[in-house]
């Protein structure tokens, strides 16, 4: 028992230590980041998609307003929605995403087309909110995590630039596998042709200036870093659909001469 003891103890000695080390918690940001983007985004860019379509019915709109305080949408079940959209031959159209706050009273979705009295409520129970937003359908989350480490880093009272490049070098083992994929995936057709729900889901200038309009202005004199963001963007545009190196080569200038 006292053997037992000694090597549970050692064990929960060895998990408190690796949780406050700066390069495990940056790890698990980053392979939970990474998890959510090849279950979102697990195609390439290039494949055939629709790119239009017609509203899936005329008719009057309207708002289905989110009934309770404010709170952080976390989940959207589109499944069921879609099957609901396509029973009564409409559109329904989010106005937030996950990882979006959605005030009191604040318009959740628009439903496009005439429907049945009960549809709102059930687009409000497709959905989970809470005070914080998760993981599970945000990839932006991850790379706001790690840009605030990289900010913190860079502040006047932390002055760790080598945080800061670690937390860069996390950002980019996010940026690099999006910056091929597939993005637009928040529009989804039936076999008809026509749009059923749309959800506004994040752009690849979104995933840039979430990692980078911040950590650019506060790397100051840090050569460190900022040959280290200077890198990160020039790789980046070799690997990157060309449509999207307008957002890289913006940031390059705004970076300036190291």
């Amino acid at each position: 028992m006292l053997l037992a003891a000694l090597a549970l103890f050692r064990r929960l000695q060895t998990t408190a230590f690796l949780s406050i080390q700066l390069a495990s918690t940056l790890g698990q940001v980053a392979d939970r980041g990474r998890e959510v983007i090849d279950h979102l985004y697990p195609t390439a860019n290039g494949l055939p998609h629709p790119v239009g379509g017609a509203p899936a019915a005329d008719g009057p709109s309207e708002d289905v307003l989110w009934p309770d305080r404010a709170a952080v949408l976390q989940v959207i079940d589109v499944p069921p929605v879609i099957r609901r959209a396509r029973q009564e031959d409409v559109a329904i159209e989010f106005r937030a995403r996950p990882g979006d706050t959605v005030p009191e009273a604040g318009v959740l979705a628009v439903i496009h087309g005439s429907h049945e009295p009960d549809l709102g409520s059930a687009i409000l129970a497709a959905t989970r909110a809470g005070r914080e937003r998760t993981f599970e359908q945000d990839p932006l989350f991850a790379v706001r995590v790690l840009a605030d480490i990289a900010l913190r880093g860079l502040s006047p009272a932390v002055n760790d630039p080598t945080t800061a490049v670690q937390a860069l070098d996390a950002i980019d083992s996010l940026l690099r596998p999006l910056a091929a994929r597939e993005l637009d995936i928040g529009r989804i057709w039936d076999e008809h042709g026509k749009l059923r729900v749309s959800v506004p889901m994040p752009a690849w200038e979104d995933f840039i200036a979430v990692a980078l309009d911040e950590v650019i202005p506060s790397s100051g004199n840090s050569t460190h870093v900022r040959q280290r963001i200077r890198r990160m963007l020039e790789e980046l545009i070799e690997h990157a659909l060309p449509e999207r190196h307008a957002a890289l080569q913006a940031r390059l200038a705004q970076l300036g001469p190291c």
